[in-house]
């Protein structure tokens, strides 16, 4: 699982702005589940919502 979040994490920085929101939507359920990495994916993921896109940003605060 450490190897997955490790991919997560890079997958939050895609250009594709389909693939992060699904990455964002990922981690949301992830942490429901109680897996440790999706912690530090999610103080990562605090940074997105100052995107340029909209829909990256509504993701990451739909999220919180």
């Amino acid at each position: 699982m450490d190897e997955a979040g490790k991919l997560l994490k890079q997958m939050l920085g895609l250009k594709t702005i389909h693939d992060t929101v699904e990455v964002i939507r990922c981690y949301k359920l992830l942490y429901k589940y109680g897996l440790s990495f999706t912690e530090e994916g999610l103080r990562r993921m605090l940074t997105l919502v100052f995107s340029k896109d909209p829909q990256v940003a509504t993701a990451v605060i739909e999220t919180y």
